[in-house]
């Protein structure tokens, strides 16, 4: 008896509870699966795995299955390999496994089984008694080689397949068209829970001396026909998952995502799916057993105003009923334009349908805001200005002494252009002036830049803050700064402006609401203005802004630094004897 209560005990440590939605950047997954570009030379499985971190987001979607070359081939040499393990063993699935994600969702095909052709879906004739002992074998060599060699970091790796109710209508021939027979469903059934059995096996044996977890679960896609009662064929929703033995549920919700509606729309497929969750469920017959496989919008071809519907409508009823993650389809976009040649051009949006979060041209869509503002702002070290500066230290305090532009006297490190003699730079009682002088017409613009590593002692590197106070003394003009080449501040015109970044020539708002409306502040007011470098790889750095203690937005530059070097003070106007003040300049740097 004391044995069998000690195995009760072992098993319940060994699978936890999924958190519900407190942490965002626990939650909200982005995919990174056959992307159509790729920037720079590094592998492109690293690559887009990076930019995932970039938004903040530690929960990543991936492909491991017998087609793994064609799903991350930018910049790979992939070797032969014939086990989910040797996989797992390459240089590059341990470099993505190894950087700080907490949670992998991958969508999971075993690559060699005896007698079949397409290891995704050869169940769909049925599934024989040396075919089910293979995949089982298969996840348990797979799930144990996980949880021994990431043992301490308590990673999560859950193992899916994809859309369920469009594997399910492949037998015949029209793909995704085929009413599914009971050979189909049967054979869905025993390939899940033969996958399952390794998953479960590997837990039993391991889960007390692994701090890994490692789960199983059926994708569904079509929830809506499930949901219908008019509709007769068999579903995955109603006749594959509550016979099997899964721990959890995932749904591609292109079906519903855009709904809202409590009775017909994704709020209630989700209940729905969780009135079929099987007795093996992780969370029980919750939506803490159910989670977001797939959800997104073609941004190239919708308005901005319905990516932020989607978005709301998903991770809205993702918060509110506690759901452990939610994946958006994707970073890169995996689907080219129509007539488009692969790979599209670099810098060519048109090239591809647009499910992106980092556009081919390097700027960041509308999802990207999204995710930044949403999880940046649900952290309390990341959404205000006292958060961020816990853990550092102040190295560098403005002293701007009484000089005119183009003199060293600004201070050390720093250097000055006055485009050409149309802007006036003083310095002068702890504050920095720059005058619009010489005739008005046609923009001019004036930068004071400050080295870090002369004035600070090194450069900013992530998760460290440079902070300054600034205004406009006149009614238009731009004031701001500029990071990475790239110039930032207030609209141009007169009254409240949002924050805004000059991309491919052309004023951007970075500041975004839910809604997808741009907060916007009087400028002509002082305002402290922060940066926080939050990522530098080599391809890409994110640096998020402050505006009076707040978060106000993200942006994302193309670059191969890994540190942000210098900062630079910057204003720009039409009219003569425009104003511009600066002040307070602090740098902080890790404790």
């Amino acid at each position: 008896m004391k044995r069998l209560i000690l195995a009760i005990v072992l098993l319940t440590i060994t699978v936890p509870v999924a958190r519900g939605a407190d942490n965002l950047a626990d939650v909200l997954g982005v995919v990174h699966i056959q992307g159509k570009y790729s920037f720079g030379p590094s592998d492109f499985l690293d690559q887009g795995a990076d930019q995932v971190l970039a938004t903040g987001s530690r929960v990543i979607k991936l492909e491991m299955g017998p087609t793994y070359a064609s799903k991350y081939e930018w910049n790979c040499t992939w070797p032969k390999c014939s086990t989910l393990t040797e996989l797992a063993q390459t240089p590059y699935f341990k470099s993505v496994f190894a950087k700080p994600f907490k949670t992998y969702i991958i969508t999971t095909y075993s690559l060699t089984i005896p007698g079949a052709s397409r290891p995704d879906e050869y169940w769909l004739k049925g599934i024989t008694p040396e075919q089910q002992s293979a995949e089982t074998q298969s996840f348990y060599d797979f799930c144990t080689y996980l949880m021994r060699t990431y043992n301490g970091t308590g990673k999560t790796f859950i193992f899916e397949q994809w859309e369920g109710d469009w594997a399910l209508r492949s037998d015949g021939p029209s793909p995704r068209k085929n009413k599914p027979t009971q050979t189909n469903v049967r054979g869905m059934i025993d390939w899940i829970n033969a996958r399952e059995a390794g998953i479960q096996k590997a837990r039993r044996e391991l889960g007390s001396r692994s701090d890994v977890q490692v789960f199983g679960c059926l994708e569904v896609n079509l929830v809506a026909n499930a949901m219908d009662p008019k509709f007769d064929w068999p579903t995955v929703t109603n006749d594959v998952l509550p016979h099997t033995h899964v721990d959890f549920a995932s749904y591609s919700s292109y079906d519903t995502m855009g709904n809202p509606s409590e009775t017909n729309g994704f709020p209630a497929a989700i209940r729905y799916i969780v009135s079929k969750l099987p007795d093996t469920a992780v969370n029980g017959r919750s939506p803490r057993s159910v989670y977001v496989g797939e959800f997104g919008v073609a941004e190239g071809n919708k308005p901005a105003s319905q990516v932020n519907a989607v978005m709301n409508n998903v991770l809205g009823t993702t918060i509110k009923l506690g759901m452990p993650y939610a994946c958006y389809w994707e970073i890169y976009s995996n689907e080219l334009a129509r007539n488009a040649p692969p790979p599209p051009e670099n810098g060519k949006n048109a090239g591809v349908k647009g499910f992106y979060m980092v556009r081919p041209d390097g700027t960041p869509s509308t999802a990207w805001h999204q995710y930044r503002l949403r999880i940046i702002t649900s952290d309390p070290d990341r959404a205000t200005t006292d958060g961020v500066l816990q853990r550092l230290t102040n190295v560098y305090t403005s002293s701007f002494a009484s000089s005119e532009a183009g003199s060293e006297d600004l201070g050390k490190g720093w250097t000055a252009d006055t485009a050409g003699g149309a802007f006036r730079i003083v310095a002068q009682s702890g504050h920095l002036e720059m005058t619009r002088s010489g005739s008005p017409g046609g923009d001019a613009h004036a930068t004071a830049t400050l080295n870090l590593a002369a004035a600070a002692g090194r450069a900013l590197r992530p998760g460290e803050y440079v902070q300054l106070a600034l205004q406009r003394e006149s009614d238009s003009g731009v004031v701001g700064v500029c990071l990475f080449g790239a110039n930032h501040g207030c609209g141009s015109a007169a009254g409240e402006q949002p924050l805004q970044v000059q991309s491919n020539g052309i004023w951007t708002p970075l500041s975004f609401a839910l809604d997808g409306s741009h907060p916007a502040c009087d400028w002509n007011h002082p305002r402290t203005l922060g940066m926080r470098l939050d990522s530098a790889d080599g391809t890409f750095a994110t640096v998020s802004f402050y505006v009076d203690g707040k978060y106000a937005g993200s942006w994302i530059y193309r670059t191969d630094a890994k540190t942000l070097d210098r900062v630079g003070l910057f204003a720009e106007s039409d009219k003569e004897n425009a104003a511009f003040r600066f002040e307070d300049l602090w740098v902080y740097l890790a404790k």
